[in-house]
């Protein structure tokens, strides 16, 4: 008769962890809802943009109070329509960064648009505000 009664209470005990959440007897699993918070963008250089001559850098300020930051990225919009997306990488403290030189068709000048774009582990993604970079036309071919 006690291992009926044991059984039972087993079997009970893991139907209300169950129902209540699987954390305790009352208790919801708490859930992560809210994106990933990106300050402190920052592109360098942030005056003129040279296609093939300048490199760029992109640096944000991500953190995630909830279940983390997962990824991390940053869209370029070229003058000529096209766009580029690269992966940041984090650096110390909650900083992630990217170098790369942006390059695109054509010979246009006009803003070259930096979109920082982040998602945490739970699947919640988020955008900062456009940065946008003046560029000039790439240099002439060389003629010999």
């Amino acid at each position: 008769m006690k291992t009926i009664r044991f059984t039972v209470l087993i079997v009970a005990s893991a139907w209300v962890l169950t129902a209540c959440g699987g954390v305790g007897v009352g208790v919801p699993t708490p859930s992560d809802t809210t994106a990933p918070t990106i300050s402190r963008v920052a592109v360098e250089p942030s005056t003129l943009i040279v296609p093939g001559a300048t490199s760029v850098r992109v640096e944000a300020h991500v953190t995630d109070d909830g279940s983390g930051v997962d990824a991390v990225t940053v869209k370029a919009t070229y003058p000529d329509g096209s766009e580029a997306t690269h992966t940041l990488s984090a650096g110390s403290g909650a900083t992630y960064a990217v170098q790369f030189a942006p390059s695109w068709g054509g010979s246009q000048p006009g803003n070259v648009q930096f979109v920082v774009s982040a998602r945490d582990k739970a699947g919640n993604s988020g955008s900062a505000s456009v940065v946008s970079v003046r560029s000039a036309a790439p240099p002439p071919a060389t003629p010999w």
